[in-house]
């Protein structure tokens, strides 16, 4: 009958075994939470386990003169169950913990929410008892029946009734379904059936909850006692795989030490091939070094001679700047110069014509308007006539100069920099210094800055007189 009966194959050892480590894992992975009794169905440490027999097996075909890849993968194997068994143990600790957890919370909130049913009942009593107060006095009023009648009095006669009669205004507040005192009793009746409400529902809730839990702590046991009917099953078929490796060692121990021998030197013949390429890879890099070292000792003494070079020509090109920027103040000064002597010149130009145009024979002249006049000065105005003399010799000079307002007055001016001179709007070089003004709004020095003389602008001119109706000016 035993003859008979199919032997298992290591391979199927092992997936049963790997079955029944991923089956056991799931089940404490799965399961959150644990309760005492499923402690019981654990496997004892004084039971023999199966990464220990796995590992005696394998210390028993160690044992003999020739090794086996039998026994490496049965030491392997022996390892994975211990460690499968370490972290079941890990898992049954952490279970045990988080179910006494669970415990000391569902007992805190219990309490919690005992204490404030228990003060809401409280408070629902007290005002009960106050509402019953109030409606038996209601239905005592109503019964009695009033002690005196009404109707005249003498003067200084005063009617004394009961406390109950004096407080009537009170008691029929009562009577009407609107009062105040009324609208508060259905307001508690309200709460109190809301409180009844969620009294219940946490009642329900919690029996749904006592009841997840039992049945996830019976799966959980029951997943526990399947994962130990497994591995007492893998135990039995350890055993028979330990008598069917000792008859296939004695078999496989000829042709395994043969293949063995032969990839020994096999790899002796690599190692050899191995050893020369090295040195020869050695070899080639102390070269690579060497010759490195070289091109960063040329490299160095190539950059400190250009550095010293560079400094020199900074240098020379500070120098020269220096002597150019200069150069240049020392040009625009003279242009400025040159400039103010100009307008000098048409002054005088301007004076002899008019001291010209007085020695003429004249009919009548007007002064002009102080604010329209150029340069605030008083001119000559001739009628239009064939004896008119031309007033191109009298305002030539006066309109070249003009009536103008000073750059600090106009939108736009901007003020240079380097000599803080306020320049007109439409000047791109700064009259004093230089300086030109770039079209980014940055200032830049100009070698070849061209001076504008002041008032040259087109838009800056004269002012014309408001009434010139009648002035004719010859514009030669």
């Amino acid at each position: 009958m035993d003859a008979e009966k199919p032997q298992p194959t290591y391979e199927s050892v092992t997936d049963l075994a790997s079955n029944s480590a991923a089956q056991s894992k799931t089940a404490i992975k799965d399961t959150p939470q644990n309760s005492a009794q499923s402690f019981n169905h654990w496997p004892s440490d004084e039971q023999p386990q199966l990464a220990s027999q796995a590992e005696d097996m394998a210390n028993l075909l160690k044992s003999d003169s020739i090794d086996s890849a039998l026994s490496v993968r049965l030491q392997k194997f022996a390892k994975d169950v211990g460690m499968l068994e370490e972290r079941l143990s890990k898992y049954q600790a952490i279970i045990q913990r988080q179910h006494v957890q669970i415990q000391h919370l569902s007992e805190a909130s219990n309490q919690r929410l005992i204490a404030q049913l228990r003060e809401q009942i409280r408070n629902l009593k007290q005002e009960n008892e106050t509402l019953q107060t109030l409606i038996k006095a209601n239905a005592q009023r109503q019964q009695l029946q009033p002690a005196v009648k009404t109707g005249e009095l003498e003067p200084g006669w005063v009617t004394v009734g009961s406390a109950l009669e004096n407080n009537t205004e009170t008691m029929s507040m009562m009577l009407y379904p609107d009062s105040p005192l009324m609208k508060r009793i259905d307001e508690l009746q309200i709460i109190n059936a809301k409180l009844f409400k969620a009294n219940k529902d946490w009642h329900l809730k919690w029996e749904q909850l006592r009841q997840s839990k039992q049945d996830e702590k019976e799966e959980l046991a029951s997943r526990l006692k399947a994962a130990e009917e497994n591995n007492e099953r893998l135990k039995s078929e350890v055993l028979s795989l330990q008598n069917k490796a000792k008859d296939e060692k004695e078999k496989d121990v000829n042709s395994r030490q043969k293949e063995k021998d032969a990839q020994i030197g096999l790899l002796k013949q690599q190692l050899t091939v191995f050893m020369q390429d090295f040195e020869k890879e050695r070899k080639e890099k102390t070269l690579c070094q060497e010759k490195l070292l070289r091109k960063e000792k040329e490299f160095e003494k190539l950059k400190l001679e250009q550095d010293q070079k560079v400094k020199s020509l900074v240098a020379e090109v500070r120098l020269k700047e220096d002597k150019i920027k200069a150069n240049t103040k020392e040009l625009n000064r003279l242009q400025f110069r040159v400039v103010e002597l100009m307008d000098e010149v048409k002054e005088e130009k301007r004076r002899a014509n008019t001291a010209a145009a007085s020695r003429l024979p004249t009919q009548s002249f007007v002064t002009q308007h102080q604010g329209s006049s150029p340069t605030g000065m008083t001119s000559l105005v001739y009628p239009s006539g064939a004896g008119a003399p031309p007033l191109s010799t009298l305002y030539s000079s006066q309109f070249a100069i003009g009536h103008r307002r000073g750059p600090e007055e106009l939108p736009g001016a901007w003020t240079c920099p380097d000599c803080t001179y306020i320049n007109y709007p439409d000047r791109t070089v700064c009259d004093i210094c230089g300086l030109t003004k770039t079209l980014d709004g940055h200032i830049s020095f100009s070698e070849i800055g061209e001076l504008q003389s002041r008032g040259s602008s087109p838009s800056l001119g004269v002012n014309v007189p408001d009434n010139c109706a009648d002035v004719e000016i010859d514009a030669t």
